[in-house]
């Protein structure tokens, strides 16, 4: 997977669940938010959905060696 993730395999980066998957936009933000709200949650989300994802391949190769 994280070879995936380095490489940009579609395959790999469309597993991210998205951003508001469960609740509505409404219910994360209270209202309905401008496009530029949305746009810097939507980065802000990928960011750390990935960020975690490194962190736990990273971890996982570092018990396996």
């Amino acid at each position: 997977m994280r070879k995936g993730i380095d490489d940009g395999d579609p395959m790999i980066l469309d597993t991210m669940p998205a951003p508001w998957a469960g609740c509505s936009i409404r219910e994360i933000f209270g209202r309905i938010p401008s496009s530029r709200e949305l746009d810097l949650y939507e980065r802000a989300y990928s960011d750390a959905y990935w960020s975690e994802i490194e962190r736990a391949c990273d971890a996982a190769l570092e018990l396996s060696s």
